[in-house]
């Protein structure tokens, strides 16, 4: 008898070995330890320790990725999940050697106009590395950085801050990271809300 972990498990497997196979088709076996874009197969990244680490690639960013959430779906480079009843994206391009992890939040049509200085504020005292942003009418919480330099620990930690800033827009605007001291006053006024 399977379990829901036996089936979690099973699942990131074949998806596991679908971008494995997907990689090998698409670019050869030359893609599975290279990046591509800025970062070449002979360069390598200082890690935390100071170790010399190979550089970050889309494929095992989307395998490290996935094996932080329950269940993922979409192509390469536009993978979403669903976390806490929290839309989570993760976008990327390694030519360009970007990567992105946003989750929508609001309308901007539907906000009092008094949350855009809000959110700015929280951004330069509460939200750590991800940030909240806007476009086309919608308001996100996202986190970007190159991906050749990106390291597990920091793509963990993004998609639990972006988490965060989805979670407590409107309340606290906070990633739970850090507070560089700024209150948010506006955000406890009923009448933002």
């Amino acid at each position: 008898m399977f379990t829901s972990g036996h089936l979690q498990c099973f699942r990131r497997t074949i998806f596991a070995v679908a971008m494995v196979l997907f990689a090998l088709l698409t670019n050869g076996c030359a893609s599975l330890g290279s990046g591509s874009g800025s970062a070449s197969a002979n360069e390598t990244a200082r890690g935390d320790e100071g170790l010399m680490v190979a550089p970050m690639t889309q494929l095992a960013m989307e395998l490290l990725f996935a094996e932080e959430v329950d269940a993922i779906i979409g192509p390469s480079g536009a993978i979403q999940t669903k976390v806490d009843g929290i839309n989570i994206y993760l976008i990327s391009d390694p030519v360009h050697d970007r990567m992105r992890i946003i989750a929508p939040i609001a309308l901007t049509n539907k906000l009092d106009p008094r949350f855009l200085q809000v959110m700015l504020e929280a951004n330069f005292h509460r939200t750590g590395d991800a940030r909240y942003s806007t476009s086309e009418g919608v308001v996100y919480a996202a986190f970007m950085h190159p991906l050749s330099s990106l390291s597990p620990d920091l793509l963990r930690s993004s998609l639990a801050q972006v988490l965060s800033l989805a979670k407590t827009f409107g309340t606290r605007f906070s990633s739970d990271m850090l507070d560089f001291g700024d209150s948010v006053e506006d955000s406890s006024n009923p009448e933002l809300h």
